[in-house]
Formats: structure tokens, C-alpha cells, sequence
């Protein structure tokens, strides 16, 4: 579908923008391993959320049912209970 179509296309243009931002405030910042880190984990939370609206997306326009018992998955749930995975707190 044409909905899902633009998710992946926005999702690739952000991340290509993530990457060429990265690429240009590096110089600027310095190359310590903490700022290399933090840097790459902002990355990594961007393309996970983008992934995650790709993911709604596409169960939006798969699902043959519309949600009536379950809530609709959200992209900051998705998010949120990534997070809380990795960090371990509840």
C-alpha cells in the first residue's frame, strides 16, 4: 500500500539524515569514546522509533480486524517498553 510505501520512505530519509548529521557534527565534537557512544545510541533510539512507525504501519494496513478488545500498539509504547528492556527499570 502507498501508506506503508511512504513509512519505509521517510524512515530511510531520516536515517540518511541521521548518518550525514552524524557525519558532520563529529569533526566538531572530538573523537572521545564517551561522545562516540552517546552519539551512536542517540542513532540507534532515532532508527528504532522510525522502525517502530514502520511497524505500525504495517499492522495498520495488514491487520484484517480493527483493534476493538486490544489497544492500538502505539510507536512511544513500542518505544517505551524498548527502552525499559534495555535499561531495566519498570
Amino acid at each position: 500500500s502507498w501508506r506503508l510505501t511512504r513509512a519505509v520512505l521517510s524512515h530511510l530519509v531520516a536515517t540518511g539524515a541521521v548518518a550525514v548529521g552524524d557525519d558532520l557534527i563529529e569533526p566538531l565534537l572530538g573523537g572521545s569514546i564517551v561522545a562516540k557512544l552517546s552519539r551512536r545510541f542517540g542513532e540507534g533510539l532515532v532508527n528504532g522509533a522510525l522502525t517502530a512507525r514502520v511497524g505500525v504501519a504495517a499492522i495498520e494496513v495488514c491487520r484484517p480486524l480493527p483493534f476493538v478488545r486490544e489497544k492500538r500498539p502505539g510507536v512511544r509504547g513500542i518505544v517505551k517498553r524498548a527502552l525499559t528492556g534495555v535499561f531495566g527499570k519498570e
